[in-house]
């Protein structure tokens, strides 16, 4: 029915069809979070209530805009393609407000996500620091937040460690892409930047050993296969075409052999490196090896 009814409005007629559209989500999350416990149904209807309730605030703030006599299909696609601070801001506080009423852990990562993007457009808008740098420490509190949650579940057994598990997707993507880039930027040579990177995804691996959580080291798989090939290619171009350098092929089967590794054998290698860190305090917080 809202995609029917959708090419009939324009302007501030969209107002009510995507009122309802927000409405009719959170009454089926209703059924279907909170009373059926649905965790896929409820993801999809986490988003689909953000972005609908934070567009139908977007429209009534700008309804002397869509009101204009000048506004046609062109302006509105052309203010629509062109989302602004206004509309994370509302959508924030639409994913609060989805979590405190129905406690899903997939609402964590929709509120710490547009939280980044409140807190870096404020600051670039405010005092002109760049973003990367922003979203590596936004990322170590979302990583902070995360690992508390965690501290709370040890044995990984109940809703706590799923809020976790969002928060360390956030969080990783936050502080990877800004540690590389910094890497990149503060070496200039090929060869050099990739042996930090490469140092920097084992340092990664340990870590996310350690604490028992993925995300950290997948978030840096793409950067890592980049490195390995300009180690092994010596910074050649990037494969395109019909024949493949064995330089790629080798790069592939050495991440490949890593990953295979890391799958098969993570709990062996946490059995081995959790005895270095038995007489710290903050073990107790951390799953036990298996």
């Amino acid at each position: 029915f809202l995609f029917a009814a959708m090419p009939t409005f324009s302007g501030s007629g969209w107002l009510s069809v995507i009122t309802f559209a927000a409405v009719t989500f959170w009454l089926l999350s209703e059924v279907l979070v909170r009373r059926l416990r649905a965790v896929l149904p409820g993801m999809a209807l986490a988003i689909l209530f953000t972005i609908f309730a934070a567009a139908a605030f977007v429209i009534e703030y700008h309804s002397d805009k869509f009101a204009a006599p000048n506004w046609d299909f062109n302006s509105e696609f052309a203010f629509w393609r062109n989302p602004t601070l206004l509309f994370a801001t509302p959508a924030l506080v639409a994913s609060l407000l989805y979590y405190l009423r129905f406690r899903l852990p997939f609402a964590l990562g929709l509120i710490a996500c547009f939280g980044y993007v409140v807190v870096s457009k404020a600051l670039l808008m405010t005092t002109g620091i760049a973003s990367p740098f922003v979203g590596f420490a936004y990322g170590l509190f979302v990583l902070i937040v995360a690992l508390t949650y965690d501290g709370r579940d040890p044995k990984r057994v109940t809703r706590l460690s799923d809020c976790a598990f969002w928060l360390h997707l956030v969080a990783a993507w936050l502080i990877v892409s800004p540690v590389i880039a910094m890497i990149k930027q503060s070496t200039g040579d090929s060869s050099a930047a990739s042996g930090a990177i490469l140092i920097t995804v084992l340092l990664l691996g340990l870590f996310a050993l350690v604490i028992d959580r993925r995300a950290l080291l997948v978030s840096s798989l793409t950067y890592f296969t980049i490195a390995v090939y300009d180690l092994l290619s010596g910074g050649g171009p990037t494969p395109f075409g019909n024949v493949m350098p064995s330089s790629f092929i080798t790069t592939l089967a050495l991440v490949g052999g890593f990953v295979l590794i890391l799958g098969v054998f993570w709990h062996p290698l946490r059995q081995r490196i959790m005895p270095l860190f038995r007489n710290m305090a903050f073990t107790r917080y951390l799953p036990p090896a298996r």
